[in-house]
Parts: C-alpha cells; sequence; structure tokens
C-alpha cells in the first residue's frame, strides 16, 4: 500500500491519514489554532526535509513551533489547501503568511 496525505479538516484541527485499496487509517494531526502557514518556492527542498520531493510544498508552524513541511500533488492543490487552511484559521486568530 502507498502512503498518501490527505488534508481533512475537523475545526480547528487538521488530521492526517494514510490510504490503502482497503483502508484508510489515522496518522496523527494538530491544532491550526495560532499556526503560521506559508507557501515554499520550488527552488530546492528545506534542509531537514526527506524524501522524493518534487516541489508543491507549502508549511505550517504550530504554536508549539513544529515545522510540517506538506507536498502537494499539484501547484493548484498546494494553493487550494493554503487557502482552505487560512479559511480555517482566519477565524481562530492565527497568522497566515
Amino acid at each position: 500500500s502507498s502512503l498518501l496525505l490527505n488534508l481533512c479538516f475537523s475545526l480547528p484541527v487538521l488530521h492526517y491519514v494514510t490510504f490503502s485499496q482497503d483502508d484508510i487509517s489515522p496518522v496523527g494531526g494538530f491544532s491550526l489554532r495560532a499556526c503560521l502557514v506559508s507557501s515554499l518556492g520550488d527552488n530546492g527542498v528545506p534542509s531537514g526535509v526527506k524524501g522524493n520531493i518534487q516541489g508543491n510544498l507549502f508549511k505550517i508552524i504550530t504554536q508549539e513551533d513544529t515545522h510540517y513541511f506538506i507536498q502537494a500533488p499539484t501547484q493548484q492543490q498546494k494553493m487550494d489547501w493554503i487557502e482552505a487552511i487560512r479559511q480555517q484559521t482566519s477565524s481562530s486568530g492565527s497568522n497566515v503568511f
């Protein structure tokens, strides 16, 4: 089974799951309260990020200063995900840049 991330919003927590042919299993989640969200350029991989990175990255920094790097399948999906997070965080007083 391959690992795919799917962003599922349950206010104000972002959950991520793995998909297999027969199952959708929760992997974890984190609060979007007071988080920072930023789009990353496609000109290199940030230090500490492992795996086959092909661009379409953005970063979420939680209130606890945990950094999550998220890769969307396409540039459009990256922008859609950032906008969805922006909509969820704007009402909770978070900073989005």
